[in-house]
């Protein structure tokens, strides 16, 4: 702990991008390697400290100069810092309400970052820690999907939804009969589907296609649960 300790203490307030891609680096092989010792009650002040030195860079908006000599990117700083901070579960804690604020305030190529990072961290941070967020992930996501600004974002959103599904209902073990949001996910998305010719039909079609993507069992319930409103829309064929 020691080693943990100073080391923290040295990462502190890096700003040049060579040095942050080692650091980022190094990082995720501390969380990693040292997970148990960093899992002990008299520890879990060096967890924190490892989030406050890496959080503290996101979401990154770094932009090269154009006469950058060391070819780093800003989406190379992105990747190397979301391995970071998806490296530990017990980040969790520390993590998931920062990055709901931060998906709910930012915009652009940030929230898009904020997707794809909380993408990869569900299924490290597990089941527990994705359900004490789930309702205010659903809305943000919900959001996001039905009303999206670009298509890159919605897109982005949708992966995410998936792996919140997955995380809750597949990994690491299936949970069938789903329970809880998923089939609230499906009742709000049938209503919207009740008027197909209405702009929100095709987004509450792909929510519905998150769901079958997620896993056996909601996609199942997916499927049962959209079949008769298919079957209605072609009873006649002129409509």
């Amino acid at each position: 702990t020691d080693f943990l300790r100073g080391y923290v203490k040295l990462a502190k307030g890096e700003k040049d991008p060579r040095n942050l891609m080692i650091l980022f680096t190094i990082d995720r092989v501390l969380l990693i390697d040292f997970a148990e010792i960093l899992a002990q009650d008299a520890n879990h002040d060096l967890i924190e400290a490892f989030f406050d030195i890496t959080f503290c860079y996101f979401p990154i908006t770094f932009r090269p100069p154009p006469d950058d000599p060391y070819g780093i990117t800003s989406q190379d700083l992105k990747i190397a810092l979301r391995g970071c901070l998806t490296a530990n579960p017990l980040l969790a804690p520390h993590a998931m309400p920062l990055l709901l604020e931060k998906l709910s305030a930012t915009g652009g190529a940030a929230k898009r970052d904020t997707l794809e990072t909380l993408k990869d961290a569900l299924p490290i941070y597990g089941r527990a820690a994705t359900q004490a967020h789930q309702s205010s992930l659903w809305e943000n996501l919900k959001i996001e999907i039905l009303h999206a600004t670009d298509r890159e974002t919605a897109q982005a959103a949708q992966d995410t939804l998936v792996s919140m599904l997955a995380v809750l209902y597949t990994i690491p073990e299936p949970v069938d009969p789903p329970a809880g949001l998923a089939p609230k996910i499906m009742a709000e998305m049938l209503k919207e589907l009740e008027s197909p010719e209405k702009v929100l039909a095709a987004p509450a079609a792909s929510i519905v296609a998150c769901l079958v993507t997620a896993g056996a069992s909601t996609a199942y319930l997916a499927v049962y649960g959209a079949l008769e409103r298919v079957l209605e829309l072609f009873k006649d064929p002129e409509e």
